[in-house]
């Protein structure tokens, strides 16, 4: 049987990280960071918020332990950093249609509502995020071009 020691620190771990949750913009970033990584820059273009409010958020995020962030060169790339947060994520947007439907049971059978979707229906905060998101993935694609055609040079 656990202690009750434990039980009260996972108890106080639980709503820790419930809490960080419990911001929409949080929530929201989040949702985007288990689709893909994203630099603060990325996160800043689909919300049109500022650098320093999108890095706080962030460095709450990092230090409860949702998200971990990988370097590469001057950037940050930030991800979930647990595939936990990815079924939490679909358990909640799911709870969220449930409570709004008049069939709760029904709404937990339907497939998750697309995040672009659920973005642009639920907040007030996204600025075209299916146009931001496409410019950051076009931009990345650019940028590993010339990488990919100085390895076939090489290679030939």
């Amino acid at each position: 049987m656990d202690r009750p020691e434990s039980r009260s620190a996972e108890v106080h771990r639980a709503a820790a990280i419930l809490a960080a949750m419990g911001d929409p913009m949080r929530l929201t970033i989040l949702m985007c960071l288990t689709s893909e990584e994203m630099r603060v820059k990325d996160l800043c273009d689909i919300f049109g918020g500022s650098q320093a409010n999108v890095s706080g958020h962030l460095k709450r995020l990092v230090a409860i332990g949702l998200v971990a962030g990988r370097r590469a060169g001057r950037e940050i790339y930030y991800r979930a950093a647990d595939p936990g947060v990815r079924a939490v994520m679909a358990n909640v947007t799911a709870m969220a249609r449930g409570a709004a439907d008049p069939d709760p049971e029904e709404a937990w059978t339907r497939s998750p509502t697309p995040l672009l979707d659920l973005l642009r229906e639920h907040s007030q905060t996204i600025t075209s995020s299916k146009e931001a998101l496409d410019a950051i993935r076009l931009r990345r694609l650019r940028a590993s071009a010339p990488a990919r055609r100085r390895s076939r040079q090489h290679r030939g």
